[in-house]
């Protein structure tokens, strides 16, 4: 039986929206109407003068609150070889690319989570993110072998963290708002 992947893609979305409410509270988060971006990714041409407010609203894949300081694009597929992520061909650069320009559009921290089949999430968010939010090298090392390394490695690949997700959510939770409030 054909897996339907629009279908599959939206389940994704609020399986993660119910994975950020228990951290940070229910009516937080919410999958963008008709999922896919609204202002994001191809949809970003002509959006330059809509309001803030709806930019940062329909600009990802989830809607965040305000002081949220990423924007998430969302991934759900089959698997992935470790040779793909050798190509520069790999699906990992173009989501790169669709991230980071809609986060560039609104000014706010790309975040690339992934769930592929029978696996936890992982997340992708930028290696200078964590130095920025005052992490040096080594304290990212030992905090990351603290709250990452037990349960999943990481490695950084193309300036990215890559993690597990449930390991980024233990981090404190002025990493993902500014001023630090939940």
């Amino acid at each position: 039986m054909a897996i339907n992947s629009k279908k599959k893609g939206n389940r994704g979305e609020l399986e993660l929206v119910h994975i950020l409410e228990e951290k940070f509270g229910i009516g937080r988060f919410k999958r963008t109407p008709s999922s896919g971006a609204w202002t994001g990714g191809k949809n970003r041409e002509g959006c330059e003068n809509l309001p803030w407010e709806a930019k940062i609203t329909l600009v990802s894949d989830l809607i965040t609150p305000a002081d949220f300081n990423f924007v998430i694009e969302h991934k759900f597929y089959a698997d992935i070889s470790f040779w793909e992520l050798l190509s520069d061909k790999s699906n990992w650069n173009d989501w790169l690319n669709q991230v980071e320009g809609d986060a560039d559009f609104v000014k706010k921290v790309p975040l690339l989570i992934i769930k592929y089949n029978r696996h936890d999430r992982i997340a992708l968010v930028p290696y200078a993110y964590l130095v920025k939010y005052g992490m040096s090298k080594e304290k990212i090392d030992l905090e990351l072998s603290k709250k990452i390394h037990e349960s999943a490695k990481y490695f950084v690949w193309k300036g990215y963290s890559v993690v597990s997700l449930q390991s980024l959510l233990d981090l404190p939770v002025d990493f993902w708002f500014n001023g630090g409030v939940a």
